[in-house]
């Protein structure tokens, strides 16, 4: 008998292991920051890895006339590399919350939505470090850094510095 609890305990254990530690099949988000507003969705590919879309605004500053909002489409690879850890641990790990490594490839278009101000298109890529983390049941936070390179169409290429702390909801 107690061969049989044994055995029952540890087939249970197991495959409540296997359950914990993936991504999320498909998650949709709304999230504002200091500097936008973003609505985004991940799909997961993998136990690990997400794939991540997300349609936002970016304000650029014009020095002595003002600001513009312009659209700022983006697509990046997610790879949560410690969300097995964290759900071994006992910790939340739903809508995707663990630390990532990702690398973010944006677009921005030359018109500005809020304004007559016109700029030059441009596409970043930019690989980035961030942590989420829930803040109950579909509140989250997003911290995230990285150092990369944006071609402006028809004008110039520059490095580029993505800081990003942004509050959001998980539908």
């Amino acid at each position: 008998m107690k061969k049989l609890t044994l055995l029952i305990g540890l087939a249970s254990t197991l495959c409540f292991g296997q359950e914990g530690g993936k991504v999320e099949p498909t998650a949709y988000n709304v999230q504002i920051g200091f500097v936008g507003a973003w609505v985004n969705t991940e799909v997961g590919l993998a136990d690990q890895l997400a794939l991540r879309t997300e349609l936002g605004t970016m304000p650029k500053w014009y020095v002595g006339t003002g600001t513009a909002w312009f659209l700022d489409a983006s697509v990046e690879p997610r790879y949560y590399y410690n969300i097995k850890k964290r759900a071994e641990k006992g910790r939340d790990t739903s809508s995707n919350a663990a630390n990532f490594l990702t690398v973010g490839i944006s677009y921005r278009p030359e018109k500005s939505f809020s304004s007559n101000y016109t700029d030059y298109s441009s596409i970043s890529i930019v690989p980035k470090w961030g942590i989420r983390r829930n803040l109950g049941n579909n509140l989250h936070y997003e911290v995230g850094a990285g150092l990369g390179f944006r071609h402006e169409f028809n004008n110039r290429n520059y490095g580029e510095i993505d800081l990003h702390l942004r509050l959001g909801y998980s539908f």
